[in-house]
């Protein structure tokens, strides 16, 4: 498995600054771009989405302009959740777009419980998002058919899926001399 187990992550990388803007089934719109180390490793470079970028060593970047619906359910939008969902509902559209396996949703779930914590959420409100998205969270991350799906051929071709190495040498197709 491609998950280490359940790694702390560094801290947040800059301000999770966002407005409230409604576009379509969104409420919220990043002004700045946005990173945090997820723990979540992949195979290969990264995956590039419009908005979303996630390396090899799970360093989740977010883009300006990015828009999520903030916490869903029965609850409040505060301060102290929306770091928490912006991440976790980033992590959940790259598991629609097949960009990220399935295994990886408890992680995106433990993530959003920890961002809670650490922009000052009361543990007991985390703890019960958390139980929340762990009971009803699992049809929102459910991966799109492969035709609908961003990162379609396989749970590994993203939009951009470069391998580990450095992706830049010209000998793509070079035949080996091993006979």
């Amino acid at each position: 498995m491609n998950q280490r187990s359940n790694p702390k992550p560094e801290k947040i990388m800059g301000a999770c600054e966002y407005k409230k803007e409604i576009q379509g089934n969104y409420k919220y719109v990043l002004l700045a771009e946005f990173q945090y180390s997820t723990g979540i490793t992949i195979p290969f470079k990264r995956v590039i989405l419009e908005y979303l970028e996630l390396d090899m060593d799970g360093l989740l970047t977010i883009m300006p302009d990015y828009a999520w619906d903030g916490p869903s359910g029965p609850t409040i939008d505060t301060k102290t959740f929306m770091c928490g969902s912006l991440v976790h509902d980033a992590l959940y559209q790259l598991m629609r777009e097949r960009c990220i396996g399935q295994e990886h949703r408890l992680r995106a779930d433990q993530l959003l419980r920890e961002i809670c914590l650490e922009s000052g959420m009361a543990r007991f409100r985390a703890w019960y998002v958390f139980h929340a998205v762990r009971w009803r969270g699992a049809k929102a991350a459910q991966a799109k058919p492969p035709g609908e799906a961003e990162c379609k051929d396989s749970i590994w071709a993203g939009v951009v899926a470069q391998p580990p190495g450095d992706g830049d040498d010209d000998t793509k197709g070079a035949d080996s001399d091993d006979a």
